[in-house]
C-alpha cells in the first residue's frame, strides 16, 4: 500500500517517457491518496512530462497471462504533463508501451475510485488484448475526470476503454 502518512498532504513527481508510477504485471497494489481514511484527496501524482505517449500512472501487462492484476488506485489527484498534446495519459491500463495502440492482456480485477484525473489528452485508457486476453472485472467508479480550469482540463477523451468483459463504469 501506498499512501499518505496521517494528517500529511503529498505529492510524487517527475519528467518520466513512460510513467512517475509503473505497475508492471504486479499484483494487489494499493495506491490511496486519502490520509485519513476517508475520501479525501492528499496524494498527487503528476509526470510532468509533455511528450507523448506518457502517463502519471501504468497498469502494464507483461504478456499473456502475466498482467497488471487486483490493483486499486483510490483518492488521487492524477496529472499528465498538459492536456493539448497527443497521447499523454492520466492513467493507462495496457501493455508496456504507451500509446492508443498500446493493449495488454490480462489486466484484471483493477479498481480506479475517487480520483481526480486532469491535464491530460486521455484520462483513463485501458484496452485488453483481444485474442489475447481481454481485461476482466475492471471498476472505474466516481471519478472526477477533467477540470473547468483550461490547464487542466482533459482534450481528447475522459475514459477509453475496449476488449473488456464484466466492467463497471459508473458515477464519473
Amino acid at each position: 500500500t501506498i499512501k499518505p502518512a496521517s494528517g500529511v498532504t503529498t505529492s510524487i513527481s517527475g519528467t518520466s517517457a513512460t510513467a512517475v508510477i509503473v505497475l508492471n504485471g504486479a499484483d494487489f497494489i494499493i495506491i490511496d491518496g486519502s490520509n485519513n481514511g476517508t475520501t479525501s484527496r492528499n496524494l498527487t501524482i503528476t509526470n510532468t512530462s509533455t511528450a507523448s505517449n506518457t502517463a502519471a500512472i501504468l497498469l502494464a501487462s507483461a504478456g499473456v497471462g502475466a498482467g497488471a492484476t487486483n490493483n486499486i488506485i483510490r483518492n488521487c489527484i492524477i496529472e499528465g504533463g498538459i492536456p493539448t498534446v497527443t497521447s499523454i495519459f492520466g492513467i493507462h491500463i495496457g501493455g508496456t508501451s504507451i500509446s492508443t495502440s498500446g493493449t495488454g492482456a490480462n489486466n484484471d480485477n483493477n479498481t480506479i475510485q475517487g480520483n481526480l484525473i486532469r491535464r491530460a489528452y486521455y484520462g483513463i485508457y485501458a484496452v485488453g488484448a483481444t485474442a489475447t486476453g481481454v481485461n476482466n472485472n475492471l471498476s472505474i467508479i466516481d471519478n472526477t475526470i477533467g477540470s473547468a480550469t483550461a490547464a487542466e482540463v482533459i482534450s481528447n477523451r475522459g475514459i477509453q476503454f475496449g476488449n473488456a468483459t464484466n466492467c463497471l463504469i459508473t458515477k464519473n
